[in-house]
């Protein structure tokens, strides 16, 4: 699933030249979640991705006891200027052009 909603954005990483490295695949895994939330939390990542990754983003995976970890890391675009501390904010963005909505702390 995570990587069919990935490939779903392949055209607009390659526009932006953003290379994204998988890990080898691991065993299925069973994940009991609601789907569609979280499809829209994958496709948030990509989105954050396409706004402010360099070049790079490496997608993995670990079992870790009873739980699948899931992990995104990507370089940053020099020019980015990420307010660490605000982005897990629900609508928090960099880009005032971006907003629709106040951050509501």
């Amino acid at each position: 699933m995570v990587e069919k909603i990935f490939l779903s954005f392949y055209e607009q990483l390659e526009e932006r030249k953003i290379e994204l490295l998988f890990p080898e695949p691991i065993n299925d895994q069973q994940i009991i979640a609601d789907k569609l939330m979280l499809t829209q939390v994958i496709q948030n990542i990509v989105q954050n991705i396409l706004r402010y990754a360099h070049s790079e983003a490496v997608i993995s995976y670990r079992n870790e006891e009873n739980y699948l970890i899931f992990t995104v890391k990507n370089d940053i675009k020099p020019d980015s200027k990420v307010a660490v501390e605000k982005v897990l904010f629900r609508f928090y963005t960099e880009s005032p052009a971006d907003r629709t909505r106040n951050l509501v702390d």
